[in-house]
Order: C-alpha cells, then sequence, then structure tokens
C-alpha cells in the first residue's frame, strides 16, 4: 500500500506542478505531496535529508541565478545583444546564436524568461511571425542546456551527486550540445523558411556602450570564477554572486525580490516525492544507467513522462560509471523539446510567451519540437558517442 502511494504522490506533485488546479502556485501541490509522503513515511525524514543534501549548492545557485539574469537584463545588456542582430538580415541566425549563449552560460529558465519577450519584440520589428523567434529560447533551452553545469538544474543535481567539474561537462557534452544545436538549427530553418529584413535604422536604438561593457564585464567575471575558481573549491553560486557585486557596484539595483522561491521549493517537494517513489520501486528505470542508446531513451522517455527534475532523481541511484551518465543526462535535457510539460522551462516559457502576446499550444509545442527536437537530438546523441 505504501509503495503505491508513493507513485500516487508522484503523479500528484508533477500533474499539480503542470495543471496548477484553481491557478494554486505551481510548488503547492508538491509541497503537499511531499508532507503527504513524510507523514505516510514512504521515506523516512533522514531519507528525505539524504536526497535534499546534494541539491543544497545548485538550488542556492539558481537562487542567485535568476537575480544575476535580471540585473544583466536591466543594464540592457540582452536588449543591446538583440538589437544588434535585428540590424543585420541574419537576425534569426544571430538570435539562434545568442539564445544558445544565454542557455549555455547563465541558465536555461533564465533564458527563456528574459529572452522571450524581447525575441517577440525583435520579430516584429524586422517583419517575421513573432512565434518563430518565440520558440528559439525554449528550443535552445533543451539542445543547449548540457554544455556547463549551470546550465541546467539537473545537471547541477547530476554534478553535486557524482563530483564533476565544469571541465567534465566541456569533455564530454559540449560537443554534443554544439551538434545538436547546428542540427536544430537547420531543422528550425525548414519548419520556420521565412526570412527576415534588417530593422530600419530608427527602429532600433542607438548603440549602447555600457551594455555592452558592464554587462559584459559581470558576464566575464562569471565565467572567470566559474571556470578557474572550480579547482579552488568556488561553488558555482559565489561565481554568480561575484558578478552581483559586480553589477550592483556598477550602480544596479539588487532584485531580490526576483530571487525564484516558488520555482526552490517546488524543485525540492518534488526531490522528496521523486525519491520515495524511487524507493518504493528501486529497479524502475534501470536501464538508465546503462549509457548507450538505452540511457538515452531512459533520459527522453522518462523526463517527458514524469518531468526531466523528478526524473533525474529517480534515474540517478542507476547510474554506477560515471561514464554511463552522459547519455542519461543529454536525453533528460533535451528530451523535454517534445512535450510542454517535460521541463520547467517549458512551462515559464509558455507563461512568457503568452505575456508578450504569443500564445502557443502544447500540440502546436509537440509539433514543432518534434520536426526540430527529434533530429538535433539524434545528431547530439550520434556525435557524444563519437566524441567519447
Amino acid at each position: 500500500m505504501r509503495h503505491a502511494l508513493a507513485v500516487v504522490l508522484l503523479v500528484v506533485a508533477v500533474g499539480g506542478a503542470i495543471a496548477r488546479p484553481w491557478r494554486l502556485p505551481a510548488w503547492v501541490a508538491p509541497t503537499v505531496a511531499a508532507v503527504v509522503a513524510l507523514a505516510a513515511r514512504t521515506l523516512t525524514f533522514h531519507e528525505a535529508r539524504t536526497a535534499l543534501h546534494p541539491l543544497a549548492a545548485p538550488l542556492l545557485f539558481v537562487a542567485l541565478a535568476v537575480p544575476l539574469a535580471v540585473m544583466l537584463d536591466a543594464v540592457g545588456i540582452f536588449e543591446e545583444l538583440a538589437g544588434q542582430a535585428a540590424r543585420s538580415r541574419r537576425v534569426v541566425g544571430a538570435c539562434w546564436i545568442l539564445a544558445a549563449a544565454v542557455v549555455a552560460v547563465l541558465n536555461l529558465d533564465a533564458a527563456v524568461v528574459l529572452l522571450t519577450p524581447i525575441y517577440v519584440r525583435t520579430a516584429r520589428q524586422v517583419g517575421v511571425e513573432p512565434a518563430m523567434l518565440a520558440f528559439q529560447p525554449v528550443l535552445l533551452a533543451m539542445l543547449a542546456s548540457s554544455v556547463l553545469p549551470v546550465s541546467n538544474l539537473t545537471n547541477l543535481v547530476v554534478a553535486s551527486r557524482l563530483s564533476l567539474t565544469t571541465t567534465d561537462f566541456l569533455a564530454h557534452l559540449a560537443g554534443a550540445s554544439l551538434v545538436a544545436s547546428l542540427a536544430g538549427w537547420f531543422a528550425f530553418r525548414r519548419v520556420f523558411p521565412a526570412r527576415a529584413t534588417a530593422a530600419s535604422a530608427g527602429s532600433v536604438r542607438a548603440l549602447d556602450r555600457r551594455a555592452l561593457t558592464v554587462g559584459g564585464g559581470a558576464i566575464a567575471v562569471f565565467l572567470v570564477l566559474l571556470v578557474g575558481g572550480e579547482h579552488l573549491g568556488v561553488p558555482a553560486w559565489a561565481a554568480a554572486l561575484g558578478a552581483i557585486v559586480v553589477l550592483a557596484a556598477a550602480g544596479g539595483a539588487l532584485p531580490w525580490r526576483h530571487v525564484p522561491l516558488g520555482t526552490i521549493v517546488l524543485a525540492a517537494a518534488l526531490v522528496v516525492v521523486a525519491s520515495g517513489a524511487a524507493l518504493a520501486y528501486p529497479h524502475v528505470l534501470t536501464s538508465a544507467g546503462d549509457g548507450g542508446v538505452r540511457g538515452f531513451a531512459a533520459g527522453v522517455v522518462s523526463g517527458n513522462l514524469l518531468n526531466n527534475l523528478p526524473a533525474t532523481i529517480v534515474a540517478l541511484p542507476h547510474v554506477t560509471r560515471t561514464a554511463r551518465v552522459w547519455p542519461l543526462l543529454l536525453g533528460l535535457n533535451a528530451g523535454p523539446s517534445l512535450l510542454l510539460t517535460g521541463s520547467l522551462a517549458g512551462l515559464l516559457w509558455q507563461a512568457s510567451a503568452s505575456a508578450a502576446g504569443v500564445h502557443v499550444s502544447a500540440r502546436e509545442f509537440t509539433r514543432v519540437g518534434v520536426l526540430v527536437g527529434v533530429p538535433a537530438m539524434a545528431a547530439g546523441f550520434v556525435a557524444l558517442q563519437l566524441l567519447r
């Protein structure tokens, strides 16, 4: 009975976070499910603490990464880079590259929230269907989010559990992500073949050198601390904090109200509930630890069915060799390009796009996701096998 309850609670947690009945915040259903799981002892408090311990540093990074991205947006660097792209007839390709870079370097959630409205405005400036550019951040949130540990919360969870470094991610997944993003670009252009025209001089602001200097400097500090400081034991959250200090010193306001407390509570609750299900059925997703095609397929399927964060928690115990985690992680990160509910980033993107006047149904998302995501994922997996 207790085992069945663990699965029911996982379904309620994921379904409630996605459906948000009575317009409740997304964290409410997972939190209630986690409380019930602990009360019904589908897992003990000690097991819950053990499951949450590796998540502490990743969630602290998320708590700082979103305010960092908001500060960068306030400086105007994203708007400026998109404006620079709009001056060129290659605006669609330039926006694709910018979105990939923001996802990889900062975080996929920050990218979909901040870039989507900017891309919708850019699309209207250059005379293309707004949905065309609006889709870019969310597609790249899946395809380009395996480059660094900070690119995706799933990466941070795996890195914490298996003691993986930025160098490990660059060596094993950066190439596959690059190939997936490149293949995704060609597939994207087949789905959206329209050509943009360069924005007129009157519709684009003059070059904002301060935005590029201050914003670029903060990003440079972040990357130096992230990559160089890792060897000195500097965690990713400290790198984000260092960049925030640079922006604050340049006159930026500290946007603490943008700390994503709801997302943090949601992630923690999902981990507790998913851990209970994993303890109840320890042999589920054993193929996740097989590596190769089976591990990759397990990541894609479980990420779409469960949402990729709880799927990561359920799948990780089966990974006994570090070398076998890379296909699984690529599948978990890229797989949610198929279903809107496969990742929190997809849901955040839908809300952000809707607020900007672009309404995309779950069916339309899947249509574009299949046409772009499937060939991109296949290319990325082949690259992963060849480059290992």
